[in-house]
């Protein structure tokens, strides 16, 4: 900067110069134009037009300072440029890093994840390792254990067959020497064989099924203990997974607690950093940190549903395994009492056998009832650690792998002991058999024995049979005994089974229960998963818009700082064009004030005393016109030492400016090398933090494969729960179908009830009238009989109310209102598909299954009562009613959306009716029924009938009587008239009357006609009444079928509400953090959209300005051929006013320079505008001044030549050519002075719009030329 001031100072000085040089030649040239060979006249009149030129010499200095200011205000945009320059590089320096530090932070936090991921897949496998070495152990010492049980089994055999063998050794001894004692004794006893022999196969049929019995209680006790001790095993495992579960469930919060903190500090460090950074990048930061942490939360989500179903999996097969164990032991009981009950009355031999099987049936029902016990305890367990578990399914998501590995091994071990088992089995069956064959040999001796036997003989030590039969007697009696205590051991026992049963019934009712639960939030966690999967595809998809739009603004930009910067090298080219014109302009001005040579001139034929006698004579008025000119002077001088003084305010002004700016610069260059030294220190640490995450990408690149596998099981799984969203959207959509057919048909039932409430008004309008015509006719049995019914029928009506207030009140008692949607159901139309009418079936029907627009609706719907959960202060029941009454609204089609409910009502019905009744009836009622009505009718129909018929014959009886009378009358008058005439009736009379009796006759036949219908039409009312009555019967029976199925599904609901309050304070959650990533995008678009606008000002108000400076440019060019002064003046305040009206934002800092600039350069602009006006108007006042001079100076002219002419008479002819010579050089000094004026100075005086007035050293010479011709003529 320092370097470009010298040069420009350099520059400067080197136009001072050229101008010094070029106005002491122009100077030199106007004194080299005038002659030096006048005459002393002359040289008055020349010097004082030397001062006049250097009166024009000062006026070009001070053109000079004006230049000069030019050169400061050019000087000043200079320093402005390069501040903008500095800035566009600071700012485009700023960015660069900005970029390497949004890349660095993200490969950092890359890193930071990969690193997380592999330490919790290190613990996950050391874990993994403990437990299965754990494991492996305790796998190791139950073997042992189980090892050292089967030795002791073994060693109990072999006792058990050495002695079996001693006694067999014995017996065979004693039946060898027994043999011949008993012979005799066998042959004596024969009678008593037979019956020993039938009491023997009994006995053996019980022995066999005795053994088959305690071989099956043995196997199945055996299955019981293994399985005891599998299940033992599992609770033991489970206990111990359960363990290592909560030591890893705290350490995920130690580790989320420590990644909080983390969290925090890089939120601090960010929030720093973001201070000095632009907006745009700001808000793409933190949409990308959010979306990161959405992915974060997707990936916990998945994990904890794989979980879940896999510990649904467990939980269904270890249920499986349960209830196949108690059935396979309710079985056992089963057995055991049939078996009990057949060996109440068999039991012989096999006292050593039955003690052991006794001692080890008590010992195996102890251990079963322990191992019962410990299953109610461990399912106890289980339930209270079902509840801790759920919190803890975030963490078992590598775990069934190895479960399945583990169940493979236990499957082979399982195997295995079952091969060590069945051998143990046929080592049992070959003792068995053993056994066996003993007991048939001494069943074979002891026939033989029976047999052969001679006489018992007392002596010797031989045994007595009675005696052995007595012991064995006492024998069984006491086996009864004991087998009696065992019966009642074993109903004790099975008391206790009942019990557990019950326990366990209950313990299954509540796991289903879990289950259902577990399914229901299972269900709910994908549907959340798939709705923020979707508004994580949606923040990225506008995240690359929003980057896209952002680049193509920046190309925008970049491509508007080319455009700028070619606009300012072509400004500054016009600029030196304007500056070389105005030289080349000033230089004109100074050499087109050359007199023309007089030569060339017309007064060069005048002599140089003639024209020193012409100037003589003018003398005097030019000095008076020469020091009013001085005193001109004088005054434009101080004019000029005023302008001085405000130039060098201005140019002190632009020093102190100058300063300002430097320090400025100076300061900016700190706080960029500060902020440059702080980008190099931040830029080495992520270059570090990078290094250690390229460490740890490479360590995660080996559990790539794995992880590789678990996305497949996970993608498998994501189907699967796609699945089941979809079947529950079909379900939704198959409910909604049900509704619009149930609002359909209530639809149709109020039609009905609004058409039978019609016909039930009508039939009591026609009641009425009936009841009124009878009340008017008066019928006396009517009346007696509604008096005598009027009590019984107010003691029915006090019956029917107390009996319609019993049934609302119980009804009340047995109804729990959980909504209440008043003002009947208003509904509306669910347009589930957009297909034509002329579509098939199917493909409607799948539209509506997989509908979107069903599921939007449920959510906006339910978006109430979920924001009303999650609030502390609950006004659930308000938000419910409301969202209830929406779906409704939604669901149902809108084509009859009127309110059904209010029209009927029972309240209006019976207070318009009792209304009227007392309008039309002020006294109470008769309560008439129908057929009594009916009857009364029909009687009175009867009567008037009878008198109708009563009446014509009566009638007809007296027109015959009265015929017969006038047939009488005139028969005497005939009579007496000599006889000669007869009376006869007239035809029209008699037409008369026949017609009279044909309408009787139709009348009756009409009445008879009119009988008859209103029969058959009574006869059908009461049809209609019985099917009616059987009508409400069986409504009455389906309302208490709706009942009994209401309250089913009022206590579905209940159980529907935990997990549907479940599900809202999940879809708050998720709701709650789609409207923080609204936000963030919502921040990030305005930042956006206030940069763009920012911008979009900028280069529209760049453009505006560009163009007014083109418009000014034209003008200026044509101010060069027109003469019109508005173009060079009045265009300018305009284009500042257009700068000022502009709508621009405040808010950047290149709006704030530019505004300056433009400013800064109108300023200018005036400020040399005024000037160069003040310069036309002194120049156009010289001009007029010179002139008036030389007008003058051809009056004085022509004066004298007047003069001359009258005082030389003598000479005419020369005279007359001098006198034409002297008009001719008279005027051609005019001429010359109106040559001399230079044409730049013309065009200048033609474009001066402000008009000049004429000064008093001009007015003073008219007057004298006045004055002076007025004695001339």
């Amino acid at each position: 900067m320092s370097e470009s001031r010298k040069t420009q100072r350099g520059d400067d000085g080197a136009r001072d110069r050229t101008r010094r040089r070029d106005g002491g030649q122009s100077k030199a040239s106007l004194h080299a134009s005038h002659p030096h060979t006048v005459t002393r006249s002359t040289q008055g009149d020349l010097q004082e037009i030397g001062r006049l030129r250097e009166a024009i010499g000062q006026l070009q200095t001070d053109g000079r300072a004006c230049d000069k200011e030019e050169e400061l205000r050019w000087r000043m945009n200079q320093l402005e440029k390069d501040k903008l320059e500095l800035s566009s590089k600071y700012n485009q320096e700023v960015s660069g890093y900005q970029a390497q530090l949004t890349r660095c932070r993200a490969l950092l936090e890359k890193g930071e994840a990969q690193r997380q991921t592999l330490e919790y897949e290190l613990v996950v496998v050391k874990r993994d390792a403990a437990a299965q070495k754990s494991h492996s152990e305790d796998k190791m010492a139950a073997l042992i254990t189980h090892n050292q049980q089967l030795e002791g089994l073994s060693a109990e055999l072999r006792q058990r067959a050495s002695d079996l063998q001693r006694a067999l050794e014995i017996t065979q001894q004693a039946q060898y020497d027994d043999e011949r004692s008993l012979q005799s004794e066998l042959r004596e006893r024969d009678h008593l064989i037979h019956s020993v022999n039938t009491e023997r196969e009994l006995l053996q049929e019980e022995n066999g099924r005795l053994d088959t019995l305690l071989q099956e209680q043995k196997d199945t006790l055996q299955e019981l203990k293994d399985r005891m001790d599998s299940v033992q095993r599992d609770r033991e495992r489970d206990a111990e997974e359960v363990r290592v579960r909560t030591a890893e469930l705290r350490k995920s919060m130690e580790r989320e607690e420590r990644m909080k903190n983390k969290m925090e500090t890089a939120i601090q460090r960010v929030k720093a950093l973001e201070e000095s950074v632009e907006a745009e990048r700001a808000a793409q930061l933190e949409f990308k940190v959010s979306a990161e942490v959405i992915q974060l939360r997707l990936r916990d989500v998945e994990a904890a549903l794989s979980v879940e179903k896999r510990n649904q999996a467990e939980a269904a097969s270890s249920l499986e395994l349960l209830k196949h164990k108690l059935g396979e032991v309710e079985r056992a009981h089963t057995r055991e009492r049939q078996r009990a009950d057949n060996t109440q009355y068999t039991l012989t031999l096999l006292e050593q056998e039955y003690q052991y099987s006794k001692a080890d049936l008590i010992d195996q029902l102890e251990k079963a009832k322990s191992a019962s016990a410990d299953l109610i305890g461990q399912t106890e367990r289980d339930k209270a650690e079902s509840a801790k578990l759920i919190g803890q399914l975030e963490q078992e998501k590598a775990e069934s792998a190895k479960l399945s590995v583990r169940l493979q091994e236990q499957e082979r071990v399982q195997m295995e002991r079952g091969q060590e088992l069945n051998l143990v089995q046929k080592r049992l069956v070959f003792v068995e058999k053993a056994y066996e064959d003993l007991l048939t040999e001494i069943e074979q001796l002891l026939h033989h024995h029976h047999q052969g036997a001679p006489p018992i003989n007392t002596t010797g030590d031989k045994k007595n049979p009675s005696a052995l039969m007595d012991i064995l007697r006492r024998e069984l009696h006491r086996y009864n005994t004991e087998l009696k205590d065992l019966v009642k051991v074993v109903e004790t026992l099975n008391k206790e089974n009942k019990d557990k049963d019950e326990i366990i019934t209950d313990l299954r009712r509540r796991i289903q229960e879990c289950e259902a639960r577990c399914a229901c939030v299972s269900e709910e966690a994908e549907h959340l998963r798939v709705c923020i999967a979707d508004a994580a595809e949606r923040a990225q998809t506008e995240l690359q818009s929003i980057t896209h739009r952002w680049e193509q603004e920046r190309e925008q930009h970049t491509l508007s700082k080319t455009h700028i910067h070619t606009l300012r090298l072509e400004h500054d080219r016009e600029r030196q064009e304007k500056l070389t014109f105005l030289h080349t302009l000033y230089q004109r001005l100074l050499t087109g004030c050359v007199l023309v040579a007089p030569p060339q001139s017309m007064m060069g034929s005048f002599s140089w005393a003639e024209l020193s006698i012409m100037l003589q004579e003018q003398a005097d008025a030019l000095t008076s016109d020469l020091s009013s000119a001085n005193q001109r002077i004088a005054r434009l001088e101080n004019v000029c030492e005023g302008k001085e003084a405000a130039l060098t305010s201005v140019c002190e002004q632009l020093k102190q400016r100058e300063e300002s700016w430097i320090k400025q610069r100076e300061e900016l260059d700190t706080q960029h090398t500060h902020l440059i030294n702080k980008l190099h220190t931040t830029a080495q640490d992520l270059k570090s933090r990078l290094d250690h995450t390229e460490e740890s990408l490479r360590v995660s690149e080996r559990s790539h494969s794995a992880l590789q596998q678990e996305m497949t099981r996970l993608q498998e799984l994501v189907r699967v729960c796609r699945r089941n969203d979809a079947s529950l959207l079909a379900a939704c959509a198959m409910l909604a179908g049900c509704v619009c057919a149930m609002h359909g048909s209530v639809r149709a039932l109020v039609c009905q009830k609004a058409l039978l409430q019609q016909s039930v008004c009508d039939s009591e309008s026609l009641q009425q009238e009936v009841s009124a015509l009878l009340h008017a006719l008066g019928d006396p049995g009517v009346e007696g009989q509604s008096g005598v019914r009027a009590g019984v029928w107010k003691f029915r009506v006090h019956v029917i109310a107390v009996m319609a207030a019993l049934r609302l009140l119980t009804l009340y008692r047995n109804t729990h209102t959980l909504l209440r949607v008043g003002g009947g159901v208003c509904v509306r139309e669910l347009r589930l598909s957009n297909t034509h009418t002329e579509e098939e079936k199917n493909q409607r029907l799948m539209k509506m299954l997989t509908s979107s627009q069903l599921c939007v609706i449920l959510h906006t719907c339910m978006q109430e009562v979920q924001t009303e959960l999650q609030r502390t202060k609950y006004s659930v029941l308000a938000a419910a009613r409301s969202s209830f009454t929406k779906l409704i609204e939604k669901l149902l089609p809108e084509s009859e959306s009127g309110c059904f409910g209010d029209v009927g009502s029972l309240a209006r019905h019976l207070g318009h009716g009792l209304n009227n009744l007392r309008k039309t009836h002020p006294l109470p009622l008769r309560h008439d029924t129908n057929k009594v009505m009916v009857s009364a009718l029909q009687q009175h129909f009867l009567v008037f009938t009878q008198r109708l018929h009563s009446t014509e014959v009566e009638r007809r009886d007296l027109r015959i009587e009265l015929s017969r009378v006038k047939r009488r009358n005139t028969h005497t008058r005939s009579e007496t008239k000599d006889n000669t005439h007869t009376w006869c009736v007239p035809v029209q009379q008699f037409r008369s009357v026949c017609e009279e009796l044909s309408s009787a006759l139709q009348r009756e036949q009409q009445a008879q006609s009119l009988l008859h219908e209103q029969a058959t039409q009574l006869q059908e009312l009461g049809v209609t009444m019985e099917t009616h009555t059987s009508e409400q019967l069986e409504k009455d029976h389906t309302l208490a079928k709706a009942v009994q199925s209401l309250s089913d599904a009022k206590a579905e609901l209940k159980r529907k509400d935990q997990s549907l309050r479940l599900l809202g304070k999940r879809l708050s959650q998720s709701q709650q953090e789609k409207q923080e990533l609204q936000q963030s995008i919502n921040r990030a678009e305005n930042t956006l959209r206030t940069a763009a606008r920012s911008k979009e000002c900028l280069s529209s108000y760049i453009m505006s300005v560009e163009c007014r400076l083109r418009e000014l440019k034209d003008r200026l060019l044509l101010s060069h051929s027109t003469s019109s002064r508005d173009d060079f003046i009045l265009h300018l305040p305009t284009m500042h006013q257009d700068t000022q009206g502009l709508e621009l934002d405040s808010g950047g800092v290149e709006m704030k320079a530019c505004q300056a600039l433009v400013r800064s350069f109108t300023d200018v602009y005036e400020l040399a505008c005024s000037k160069m006006a003040c310069l036309e108007r002194e120049i156009s006042s010289y001009q007029s001044h010179i002139t008036a001079l030389k007008a003058e100076l051809h009056d004085a002219c022509v004066r004298e030549n007047q003069c001359y002419l009258i005082g030389c008479t003598d000479t005419l002819a020369p005279l007359s050519e001098a006198e034409g010579n002297c008009g001719i050089l008279a005027l051609e000094p005019t001429g010359v002075a109106v040559k001399d004026v230079p044409r730049n100075m013309h065009t200048l005086q033609n474009k001066s719009t402000v008009p000049l007035k004429k000064s008093r050293s001009v007015k003073k010479p008219f007057k004298i030329s006045t004055s002076a011709s007025k004695p001339s003529t």
